[in-house]
Parts: C-alpha cells; sequence; structure tokens
C-alpha cells in the first residue's frame, strides 16, 4: 500500500477538514486491513483519524513573539 501526502493541509476550512476525516474513518476498516497484511503485528491497532492543528498553533505562537520583539512606539 502506497501512502502520499498533500503537500500542505494548512489553512484547510473546517468543512473541507471533516470532509476527509469523514472519509478516512468510512475505510478505516480497510485501510486497518491493509495495514495488517504489510505490518506484523499480534494486534492492528485501532485507527483512529484527526487533524492537526499543531501548525497553525505554532504559527501563533511565532507570531505573539514576534510581537512582543516589536517595539510598539518611539519609547526609547
Amino acid at each position: 500500500m502506497k501512502v502520499t501526502q498533500a503537500s500542505s493541509l494548512r489553512g484547510i476550512g473546517s468543512d473541507i477538514g471533516e470532509s476527509v476525516l469523514n472519509k478516512l474513518a468510512s475505510h478505516r476498516a480497510t485501510l486497518q486491513a491493509e495495514l495488517a497484511r504489510h505490518v506484523t503485528m499480534k494486534y492492528t491497532p485501532h485507527l483512529i483519524f484527526h487533524l492537526d492543528d499543531s501548525i497553525e498553533r505554532g504559527a501563533r505562537v511565532i507570531e505573539i513573539l514576534q510581537e512582543i520583539e516589536t517595539p510598539r512606539g518611539d519609547d526609547k
């Protein structure tokens, strides 16, 4: 089984994200069966899908840090 990842899912709308999650969830059993065929394990883990928002959270932290570093006026 070949798995590819989109170059960037960053900033996708919640509707699109929900649509992707629904598609993955609807095909979970098939994906899990394929995983079991290609990976040697006593038990195949139950697959759970969720959107990863760590990129957005990290970008927000960087924004906040840049705001702190930037002088807000001519208070020298």
